[in-house]
């Protein structure tokens, strides 16, 4: 008997503005029905209408996890473990715990990648309007909701600008 195989696609994209992104690395893994050891590597890639694809081709029957290795640059890795189903029928389907994952209205499946934080804010004088302090030193202590320590510091520039980019989501001091 032939074996039943279905390809499984879906596209990255952006929490928040729910644009395609390139750049994120996904690992296939799992048994097939027929004993086959599957271990599968795909990026979120192309152009156009195609940004942000990323393609797994010719799976066979069987259950699978998915997972993100490498984020898109600028944007927090998911911690999510997604299954993949290929049924008797030769569909592959994707799952977000017991649940089907989201589709978007074209009706292909969409993981979203929450892009990192920033606080800003301007320090400036109480001795007049538009006097900027330059050097003024701040630091930021706190673990995120992901439970990632974070330490870091930063100083006023010319304008009194002071930021901490590249912060997960959390409450910090």
């Amino acid at each position: 008997k032939p074996r039943i195989h279905a390809d499984l696609s879906f596209q990255k994209s952006d929490s928040i503005t729910e644009n395609p992104v390139n750049g994120a690395e996904f690992l296939l893994t799992g048994t097939s029905g027929y004993g086959t050891d599957v271990f599968m590597r795909a990026s979120a890639e192309g152009t156009g209408t195609g940004k942000g694809t990323v393609s797994f081709s010719n799976l066979e029957l069987g259950t699978y996890e998915l997972t993100e290795i490498t984020a898109p640059e600028g944007y927090i890795q998911s911690r999510t473990v997604w299954t993949v189903k290929v049924d008797e029928r030769g569909v592959a389907a994707l799952y977000d715990g017991d649940a089907e994952a989201g589709k978007n209205t074209g009706g292909e499946y969409v993981i979203q990648n929450e892009p990192y934080h920033a606080v800003r804010f301007v320090k400036s004088s109480s001795y007049g309007e538009n006097i900027f302090l330059v050097g003024a030193e701040f630091s930021l202590n706190g673990i995120s909701d992901y439970g990632t320590n974070v330490s870091a510091a930063a100083a006023s520039d010319e304008e009194g600008l002071v930021v901490f980019d590249g912060l997960e989501p959390g409450t910090y001091q």
